[in-house]
């Protein structure tokens, strides 16, 4: 191959605002970047590696972002000037080639980095509003076929071979009535907390790809929510391992079930109030005590829902015999039983599955449904959205410029704080 030859002429205060690597900027007219690969060498056939010739000068427009003087984001044409090349050996198969880039996909006429710009825009607003704010250089067409792209080449990046962790979480979330759900994929013995997939339906199929992602003889233990369907996937999928219900989920169905008496039966008490009585009883005060006293001493099914609730919550926060869940689930006042009857049918399918979480909890990161059912809370906050664009949110975007596997190949998943972090980013913009 001939000696490299660098580019002599272009723009170095241009070029640095334009900060792409692998290209200098040449020059500029109005909203137009012209750039080039410095690197004008003749290149071999990557055939048959005999020389080629330089068969002259191209031109491609890109749609570019790039920061502005006042720091937002600058949406150019990026014209990129390439040589194409023709082999000298009449025998090979290759007619015309160019250099490949990398600031780009393969027939796309967006760059990378614009494509990463409107897939963050659309995580919290529609294609149409995308279409807006890019200043309609992209169709609200194009803006859903950019982000399924987008999405496909992360997934093809990250692979199909996933890092088995010795706790596995597969914990399920519901919205509007099960109109939407999904199921969050996590090692869930790690004290960072890892997210590996999202799977955007409750169905055994799409548990079971999951599942052959990785080395299931790696996983002792799988933490699951109470949902039939995840219980009785990881029950038939990973026979060897040990199924964990969170107990956190069991008292939070509790804690649903005393929200609907307090809706029903204490319709007319001030918020604060009920708020009050949702609050562990060790941490109120005198005077917040007298007033729960007051309200409950005058609603007898409110008292009764009250009262059982907090046995539930010292049974689960302090060391337990075997009997005393299902004493409590035998013992749910008549007037509560309709409300309590989903902790009272949990308890009763998957106790051996609960007694497992408590006797292995130090397996499991700690606050674990806590901590994932902040991040459902947060992903309420956003519009309704493709699988694509939910996916992105919480996989994707916070791993840009990242590599995506460990030293081992493999996709470790994104960490929650960095997720977090991500999420509460977007819907300060989104506010904004």
């Amino acid at each position: 191959m001939a000696k490299p030859r660098k580019l002599k002429t272009y723009e170095k205060e241009l070029d640095e605002k334009l900060d792409i690597e692998k290209l200098v900027a040449t020059g500029s007219e109005g909203n137009s970047i012209y750039a080039m690969n410095p690197d004008t060498s003749v290149p071999d056939c990557p055939i048959c590696h005999q020389r080629m010739k330089n068969h002259g000068k191209f031109e491609r427009i890109y749609i570019d972002v790039m920061s502005g003087d006042d720091g937002k984001p600058r949406y150019i044409d990026l014209h990129y000037l390439f040589y194409k090349y023709r082999c000298l050996n009449e025998d090979c198969e290759l007619t015309l080639y160019q250099k490949p880039i990398e600031f780009a996909n393969d027939n796309a006429n967006v760059t990378k980095r614009m494509e990463d710009q409107i897939v963050r825009y659309a995580s919290y607003l529609s294609y149409a509003q995308v279409e807006n704010k890019i200043l309609s250089s992209v169709t609200k067409q194009a803006v859903g076929q950019i982000i399924s792209r987008w999405v496909a080449n992360k997934d093809d990046e990250r692979g199909n071979s996933f890092y088995s962790p010795r706790t596995l979480g597969l914990l399920s979330f519901s919205w509007d009535n099960g109109k939407y759900s999904y199921i969050l994929a996590i090692d869930a013995g790690h004290t960072d907390l890892y997210i590996f997939d999202v799977i955007r339906s409750i169905d055994t199929d799409s548990i079971t790809v999951l599942l052959n992602k990785m080395d299931k003889s790696k996983i002792k233990y799988v933490v699951t929510d109470c949902n039939y369907t995840v219980v009785s996937a990881a029950r038939d999928q990973l026979p060897d391992s040990e199924i964990l219900v969170d107990t956190d989920v069991l008292f939070d169905s509790t804690v649903d079930g005393f929200k609907e008496i307090l809706r029903k039966d204490a319709m007319h008490t001030p918020v604060r109030d009920k708020e009050l009585l949702l609050t562990n009883p060790s941490e109120i005060d005198k005077e917040e005590g007298l007033r729960i006293k007051r309200i409950t001493e005058q609603k007898p099914k409110v008292s009764n829902g009250y009262d059982h609730l907090n046995r539930l919550r010292s049974m689960l926060s302090n060391a337990w015999d075997v009997t005393d869940i299902r004493e409590w689930a035998n013992q749910i006042p008549l007037d509560c039983q309709s409300e309590f009857l989903m902790p009272s049918e949990y308890i009763d399918e998957y106790w051996a599955e609960l007694i497992n979480f408590y006797q292995r909890r130090r397996e499991v990161t700690p606050a674990l449904y806590q901590k994932l059912k902040t991040l459902d809370e947060k992903l309420r906050k956003f519009r309704s959205c493709t699988d694509d664009v939910f996916r992105a949110k919480i996989l994707y975007l916070c791993m840009i410029g990242k590599d995506m596997k460990n030293a081992n190949g493999n996709w470790r998943g994104v960490p929650y704080a960095n997720v977090m972090k991500m999420l509460d980013s977007l819907l300060n913009e989104m506010e904004d």
